[in-house]
């Protein structure tokens, strides 16, 4: 990229010292970033996107997983337990996958996980 050039970003993405970091790295060539707004993956979709596949998750059984997604919750609050912990934020997809033994084969676009997994220790 050249001088001057313009690196469009989805703000959204980013964390206030990342885009702060990124900022920084690419003015060293004279490059700035612009923030847009509009989704532009949405954009290029248009009306042809095709609809998410409803196919289920397949749990997967402690012969591959070594626990059950019990067991390794229950590591989790453990942990929390040992930290003195209140909750734990995971955001990770294999992360969330492998913590509640789940399993999708990938295809173009696959079945959502949810990116996020909340969990409030017990007492």
């Amino acid at each position: 990229m050249t001088a001057g050039s313009k690196i469009g970003v989805d703000p959204s993405l980013y964390s206030k010292s990342t885009w702060d970091s990124l900022q920084s790295e690419i003015s060293v060539g004279g490059q700035s970033l612009v923030i847009v707004r509009e989704n532009l993956i949405d954009k290029v979709w248009g009306e042809g996107r095709p609809e998410c596949p409803a196919k289920p998750l397949m749990m997967l059984g402690v012969e591959f997983t070594g626990k059950s997604s019990s067991e390794k919750l229950q590591d989790v609050r453990n942990a929390m337990t040992t930290e003195q912990a209140e909750a734990v934020v995971l955001s990770e997809l294999d992360e969330i996958a492998c913590k509640i033994s789940i399993y999708k084969l990938f295809e173009t676009s696959s079945t959502r996980i949810y990116n996020y997994y909340y969990s409030v220790g017990l007492k």
